[in-house]
């Protein structure tokens, strides 16, 4: 067992798209660092203070953020706490809420097959 300044470190890695390619970039951090300390070392502060106001926001609006931060792929607040290796992820905001692209690929199928969604002649079996 080894003792010393780098077991105080934790190793972070922040990827991000900028101009469509993706930037990975790796951190040193303090142990107990936070996921907004983390950000803000590779951010600039209005891109910062961005992601901070997210931590507010419910889960509809979080879809239309500008930028929306994930370790591993889920969602995280700003004030959680970081562990050896985790991944931060930086995201842009989704253009279209799940639930609507869903319905809509749904009636596009529908359309394309020459299906109705309600037809007249669909029953409905009683239990």
């Amino acid at each position: 067992m080894s003792s010393g300044a780098s077991d105080d470190l934790l190793l972070i890695e922040v990827c991000r798209l900028e101009a469509g390619i993706l930037q990975c970039e790796s951190l040193r951090l303090q142990r107990d660092s936070t996921l907004g300390e983390a950000i803000s070392k590779v951010l600039s502060e209005p891109d910062c203070m961005a992601i901070q106001a997210l931590d507010d926001l419910s889960a509809a609006h979080w879809a239309q953020a500008p930028l929306t931060a994930a370790i591993f792929g889920q969602r995280a607040r700003t004030t959680d706490r970081l562990q050896d290796h985790d991944r931060i992820e930086l995201l842009p905001g989704l253009q279209v809420d799940p639930k609507v692209a869903r319905q809509r690929r749904a009636e596009h199928r529908r359309r394309q097959k020459g299906e109705r969604r309600w037809s007249p002649d669909r029953r409905i079996e009683s239990v």
